[in-house]
C-alpha cells in the first residue's frame, strides 16, 4: 500500500499531538514505513489502525515485533 505525503503528514500530526510522540515516515524504493524513537503505547497504534481503516478498511498495519515501527499492507 503506497499513501501519499499529504496522508503521512496527517497520521505524523496525530501522533504527535495527541500522543506527544515523533513518528518517522520513510519512503524509498525499498517501500514506505513508520518508524518511533521510543516505544509507543497500546493506544497509540489503535489510533493509527483507526486513522487507515477511515481511509481504506482493507489497509492492514503491519506492525514489528519489537513495536518501534510498522508498515501498510
Amino acid at each position: 500500500m503506497v499513501i501519499t505525503y499529504d496522508v503521512a503528514k496527517k497520521i505524523k500530526d496525530i501522533v504527535s499531538n495527541d500522543f506527544d510522540l515523533y513518528l518517522h515516515f520513510h519512503d524509498s524504493c525499498g517501500g514506505q514505513y513508520f518508524n518511533f524513537d521510543e516505544k509507543p503505547g497500546d493506544e497509540v497504534y489503535t489510533a493509527i489502525k483507526k486513522f487507515f481503516s477511515e481511509i481504506d478498511k482493507n489497509i492492514v498495519v503491519k506492525i514489528s515485533n519489537d513495536k518501534m515501527s510498522f508498515y501498510l499492507q
